[in-house]
């Protein structure tokens, strides 16, 4: 049997294309760099707090916080008119607010049109939706009660990389409560860039996302010694106490697959990390299959969900397999399980799912019920090419890379988008290479070309272009 090395380019971009579809649901994790915000700051004021609270990096986590928490001199204040809240902020500190960015298409009132309907959101819900306050190498965001599963604008960093990602937890002290902030710390698989974020959600659904943005490898030591601590204060010092002019009297739930409480748990499939249909295996062979999925439901998936078993061929694992991470909406993770291969020659397929706390079931696709799965073929011993790995004559691929000209494109659809794929081979030979790509805007579709053919007659780096 010829071998063939299957390479995969995974552009897992999370470009924010802006482009008259709905940019829905996405949150932590890394890594990601805000625009650069206009040197204008939010609304300020002399306003003094009169009930805020000692920050709790300052108290004991068994105590009760009490007392005036006074802004250090020279702080400013942000002021939400519309949702009643403000927070106080460094003077170096810069402000960017968001208002309503694209929505769920089944959402809007039948006759309307998608462009007239976010006017109407636009009018409704403001253009503070989201308001986030940069500061140094990290940053704060607070999303709106509105904004739940950031429905109607992305209030936060989006993105992920390749390596280890981790639960994480601390305390912080908001309007006299003690909370609980999740998150998740990430190393590179390479062990050269780390980050964490962290978020919170108040009684009302405003959410509170902090953490480091920087992306330099080198920052995060500075980040946690000089700008986390100051991020915590900024994120005590929120205070919902005052009157906004935000009429909850006649605010609805919107309805539609968006909608917290209609179907709050659905995934997104972003790609096969590893083991694309069709592997070849020897009998009783281990493997590990990795899929990388996003939350775009409107509650948190916590390491009480797992990928349950479905249908089909289960190869040797049990029917649940846990989450090792908390994914909020948004939040991306990559589920690896390890399978056998069958003794007998064949193909194989299982179908899973993924299922909450109560035991029910969701999945990927637009209505959130579509399994995902494995698909491998069993071969017999002592036939080439089980796990496709290296070329043909004995050459071998040593890295694939993708990049893209303008991930962070903004503005009308269609775009074309112009993606660059470098293979380094060791020594000639015969390989097939595909694309895959995902957007953070829920609708939005790559047209790429399916699986292709290349004969290096060399050795080193082969560029592949595609638009």
């Amino acid at each position: 049997m010829k071998q063939k090395l299957a390479i995969f380019f995974l552009a897992v971009l999370f470009v924010q294309l802006a482009c008259n579809k709905p940019l829905n649901e996405t949150h932590p994790p890394t890594p990601f760099k805000f625009p650069i915000p206009s040197d204008t700051p939010g609304n300020e004021s002399a306003l003094t707090p009169s009930s805020l609270n000692t920050p709790a990096s300052t108290l004991p986590a068994t105590l009760t916080p009490s007392g005036v928490w006074e802004p250090p001199e020279g702080w400013k204040t942000y002021t939400n008119a519309l949702y009643g809240y403000r927070v106080y902020t460094p003077k170096a500190a810069k402000v960017e607010t968001k208002g309503v960015e694209g929505a769920p298409t089944d959402e809007i009132p039948e006759g309307m049109s998608f462009d007239d309907y976010l006017a109407d959101l636009s009018r409704e819900y403001g253009d503070e939706l989201c308001v986030t306050i940069l500061y140094k190498k990290g940053f704060v965001s607070i999303s709106a009660p509105t904004n739940v599963g950031y429905r109607y604008t992305i209030c936060g960093p989006t993105g992920v990389g390749v390596g280890e990602i981790t639960s994480a937890s601390e305390q912080v002290v908001i309007g006299g409560q003690i909370y609980e902030a999740k998150g998740r710390k990430f190393v590179s698989e390479q062990g050269d860039y780390q980050d964490e974020v962290f978020w919170v959600t108040l009684p009302d659904s405003t959410q509170i996302v902090y953490g480091y943005l920087d992306g330099d490898p080198d920052g995060y030591d500075e980040y946690i010694s000089e700008t986390k601590p100051i991020l915590r204060q900024i994120v005590e010092s929120f205070d919902n106490s005052i009157p906004g002019t935000f009429d909850w009297s006649t605010y609805k739930q919107p309805s539609g697959s968006g909608a917290q409480g209609d179907l709050p748990d659905k995934a997104t499939f972003l790609g096969d990390i590893t083991i694309p249909d069709g592997t070849e295996f020897k009998p009783g062979e281990m493997f590990q299959k990795t899929w990388r999925l996003m939350n775009n439901g409107a509650s948190t998936w916590t390491k009480s969900f797992s990928l349950h078993f479905v249908s089909g061929e289960r190869m040797g694992v049990e029917e649940d397999v846990p989450l090792n991470a908390e994914v909020p909406p948004g939040g991306v993770l990559d589920v690896t399980v390890e399978f056998t291969a069958p003794e007998e020659e064949g193909e194989y397929t299982g179908y899973w799912r993924l299922k909450d706390e109560f035991s029910n079931d969701f999945g990927v696709g637009e209505t959130g019920t579509e399994p995902i799965w494995v698909n491998i073929i069993v071969v017999k011993e002592g036939t080439e090419g089980a796990t496709p790995t290296p070329g043909g004559n004995g050459s071998t691929v040593t890295s694939a890379t993708l990049s893209i000209d303008n991930p962070s494109y903004k503005g009308s659809c269609p775009v074309t988008l112009n993606f660059s794929g470098v293979i380094n081979s060791q020594g000639p030979g015969a390989f097939e290479y595909k694309f895959i790509a995902g957007a953070s805007t829920p609708g939005f579709e790559f047209s790429l070309p399916g699986p292709q053919k290349a004969n290096f007659t060399s050795e080193g780096d082969h560029q592949f272009d595609v638009n």
